[in-house]
């Protein structure tokens, strides 16, 4: 009877035993498979960049000779650099109907008109500098969804037509630009990250800066989620204000205590606070202006040309657009605004 007991449970910890390795089998099983098509959905998303890519490498937009059509005298202002913040452009966002605000629709011509107000308030006049910095989310989507995933956007468009309407209307922008305002040199500086334009946004910068190179500007497209750059004796770190992946919380719209020792400890790794320079902390994303001051620099948020969704309508009010600039001469430096 022993010897039978014996058997009968060496056969049920055998049973035990198989059922849990078939269990392992099937989860890693599972997990092999999931990975596997994980890795062909991004291999998939790959080759849709590449192709874009290639694509926009070699496009000629149709507006790349049309000139702006408003006259403006030739007035000469005393400003040696200017910068425009050009933040939160969101090329290609759709705002649905019957939302809390009736929005307006968000298309070339309305893209195209809030372009035109910028460049006529800077129409005839002339800089030693003109620097046009681009703090991300220049396009609102990829493949239905910010670059990050999970987050669902309405539109109306395919990556493709919001690429080419990217490139029609940043080529209309920068040509008429360098025809309307003289300048010594031309700079263009994209940061290298954000969370709706992702790697996405930042192939399409980096494809422009070589439309922009052919044109006479001098461009610099970064691979990092935050960068900086200098004019005389003014240092600049430039973001977006959340990056493509990593960053669980945005900057705030103003400088709080650790956001100002994020920032403090970030110059010090970086060695930035050398020769007595002025810096300044410049980001986009939450599409308002704000200036504050902390220890060390100053904390800018630039207000955005795109502005208002429907989400942010919802939950934050309807944003109006704008945009920012800085004159600087000297050690002077003013922050202005644009918008309606």
């Amino acid at each position: 009877v022993h010897c039978t007991f014996c058997a009968t449970l060496r056969l049920h910890n055998q049973y035990k035993e198989n059922n849990v390795l078939r269990r392992i089998e099937k989860d890693q099983l599972t997990e092999a498979n999931r990975l596997i098509n994980k890795l062909a959905q991004e291999n998939q998303k790959l080759s849709k960049v590449d192709s874009l890519f290639e694509h926009l490498l070699t496009y000629d937009s149709k507006f790349k000779n049309e000139k702006f059509t408003k006259q403006y005298s030739n007035q000469i202002s005393k400003e040696e650099t200017l910068i425009i913040w050009l933040s939160d452009l969101h090329i290609g966002a759709y705002n649905e109907k019957f939302g809390f605000y009736q929005l307006p629709n968000y298309d070339q011509k309305e893209i195209r008109r809030r372009l035109d107000k910028i460049l006529s308030t800077f129409a005839g006049q002339s800089y030693h500098n003109i620097i046009i910095v681009d703090l991300g989310d220049s396009i609102d989507q990829y493949n239905k969804e910010t670059t990050r995933g999970g987050h669902l956007l309405p539109n109306n468009m395919t990556d493709k037509e919001m690429s080419h309407l990217y490139f029609d209307c940043m080529e209309y922008f920068f040509n008429n630009l360098k025809n309307l305002v003289s300048s010594n040199s031309y700079f263009y500086f994209s940061v290298g990250e954000s969370n709706h334009s992702g790697n996405f946004g930042w192939a399409l910068n980096l494809a422009l800066s070589y439309k922009l190179q052919q044109n006479g500007w001098k461009t610099y497209v970064s691979d990092y989620p935050i960068d900086d750059f200098t004019v005389d004796n003014m240092r600049f770190i430039c973001t977006h204000g959340k990056d493509n992946q990593n960053q669980s919380k945005q900057f705030p719209l103003t400088l709080n205590p650790q956001t100002e020792l994020y920032f403090a400890n970030y110059i010090a790794e970086k060695k930035l606070n050398h020769n007595n320079e002025k810096i300044y902390v410049v980001k986009g994303d939450l599409h308002q202006y704000a200036y504050t001051s902390g220890k060390q620099f100053d904390y800018v948020s630039v207000g955005s040309m795109y502005a208002t969704s429907n989400y942010i309508a919802a939950n934050f009010g309807n944003t109006p657009w704008s945009i920012n600039y800085s004159n600087i001469i000297g050690d002077n430096i003013t922050f202005g605004k644009i918008g309606d």
